[in-house]
């Protein structure tokens, strides 16, 4: 039923396939690898950060509010997200190897 997700699952999952990539089967994966880490890194250093600052520790903290920056930052530069430029990284490093 809907009421069995909460909002901020959904909108995990959503934030996941879109910085991972739409078009293709690794997207979702790599999104979901990316945005799993960052949220345990960031969650580490709230708690880290705590006694040293109460404002760094609350944007570490509205961790939603970051993976929504980072969906913007992405959408608006590089459209096929972390499998994008896995692949575009991939095909220039294939480009510059010199030919045997």
């Amino acid at each position: 039923t809907p009421a069995s997700v909460k909002f901020n699952e959904m909108a995990l999952i959503l934030i996941m396939v879109c910085t991972g990539g739409m078009r293709s089967f690794w997207g979702p994966v790599y999104g979901a690898l990316f945005i799993h880490v960052l949220s345990e890194l960031l969650r580490i250093n709230a708690t880290l950060f705590a006694p040293v600052s109460s404002l760094l520790r609350d944007l570490l903290e509205n961790r939603m509010v970051l993976f929504a920056v980072l969906v913007i930052l992405l959408m608006r530069f590089h459209r096929e997200g972390i499998d994008g430029l896995v692949k575009a990284l991939w095909t220039r490093v294939r480009r510059t190897r010199p030919v045997t």
